[in-house]
């Protein structure tokens, strides 16, 4: 390929993705102040009602027993839970499922759970990996997982 020929290539990337740039910095702020905005509403909600944590699991038979005898009855007090298999039916501006949407991502999202504290961008523990892992006969990635979880949360293990 011939130096010009780069050159001319070049000059057509660079007109062709020059102006896309300040769209997507303009998205990456509005994505950025949706998720401030959202965490301030949690600090202002739910904080001050002793809910700081969000619960999200599914009726996978892979983690439905961990979440329902262990992780949600321990946490009941403090979290808000959302079941990804009733996805359907959750509301659409609920504070819980807003602050999924703008945290989860687009992989590895179920199960999770979130933490929120005053001043503090949340934690975000995910539970996919871990799952799998287990699947398939290793359970320190879960253990490893939980204990972190726990220790955040401050609660027994």
């Amino acid at each position: 390929m011939s130096n010009s020929l780069k050159v001319w290539q070049g000059l057509v990337l660079v007109v062709l993705v020059l102006p896309l740039i300040p769209v997507l910095l303009l998205w990456l702020l509005a994505h950025w102040l949706v998720q401030a905005l959202l965490v301030l509403a949690t600090w202002v909600c739910w904080l001050p009602r002793g809910k700081d944590t969000l619960i999200v699991y599914s009726r996978s038979p892979h983690c439905l027993d961990y979440f329902e005898a262990r992780l949600i009855p321990q946490l009941s007090q403090r979290a808000t839970t959302l079941n990804w298999s009733d996805r359907a039916k959750w509301p659409a501006f609920g504070l819980s499922s807003l602050i999924f949407r703008a945290f989860a991502g687009s992989t590895s999202f179920n199960p999770m759970v979130m933490h929120f504290k005053l001043l503090r961008w949340p934690k975000v523990f995910r539970f996919f990996e871990a799952f799998r892992n287990r699947k398939h006969g290793q359970e320190q990635p879960l253990q490893e997982l939980e204990k972190e979880l726990v220790r955040r949360l401050g609660v027994p293990a």
